[in-house]
């Protein structure tokens, strides 16, 4: 059986690619328990007039 060096890249690549987004999506599922936002995350800001 002949195996070139493309192919196992385009597997592995492949791979890969399934490993990551099946580990997304399990974070997502497994740490999405949090409701709303973080206040932390809230950033206030000040209006000025602009004197143009």
């Amino acid at each position: 059986m002949k195996v070139s060096i493309k192919s196992v890249g385009i597997y592995l690549i492949v791979f890969l690619v399934g490993w990551s987004c099946a580990v997304l999506s399990y974070s997502d599922a497994f740490y999405s328990q949090h409701n709303g936002f973080i206040e932390g995350d809230v950033v206030k800001t000040n209006k000025t007039k602009s004197k143009i």
